[in-house]
């Protein structure tokens, strides 16, 4: 049997999957192609990127998201201190991880891109920035692992 570690990135790669799939099939018009599609009103003209830029600007959303951090990473906290066993204690490490890293990784990513925005550098390459640095903290991360073990 697979180990529940295993397991448990299936099912999140899975997600991540689905949640790909969906943004690129709502991100086109896949009725028509070609120069030959008929010009529709603004407001008609949403995809994926709008939906997730109006949800980025909407204090709802963030709030939104704190809770489920918030709750995620209290709820595996609890679960930790409970004394549960086996696969619970697993997911609950993996929750409590995983929290963490995004907490950790959207703090570097939007510092780079508010340092680099205030430096007059634009927006496309702020978030390059941004993201360049969270790659290079993922290889040290996984060197110092392979160093350590």
């Amino acid at each position: 049997m697979a180990s529940p570690g295993h397991l448990a990135s299936a099912v999140v790669f899975g997600l991540v999957l689905v949640g790909v799939v969906v943004a690129l099939a709502r991100s086109f018009d896949w009725r028509v192609a070609g120069p030959a599609r008929p010009a529709r009103a603004a407001r008609d003209r949403r995809d994926g990127f709008d939906v997730v830029a109006d949800a980025a600007r909407s204090p709802v959303a963030w709030f939104v998201g704190f809770l489920v951090f918030a709750l995620g990473g209290a709820a595996a906290a609890v679960v930790l201190v409970g004394g549960a066993t086996g696969p619970v204690r697993q997911g609950a490490w993996l929750a409590l991880g995983l929290v963490t890293a995004a907490v950790f990784g959207g703090y570097v990513f939007w510092g780079t891109y508010q340092s680099a925005r205030s430096r007059g550098i634009g927006s496309a390459t702020a978030v390059l920035a941004g993201l360049w640095l969270l790659g290079s903290l993922f290889v040290v991360a996984v060197v110092v692992r392979l160093v350590m073990a």
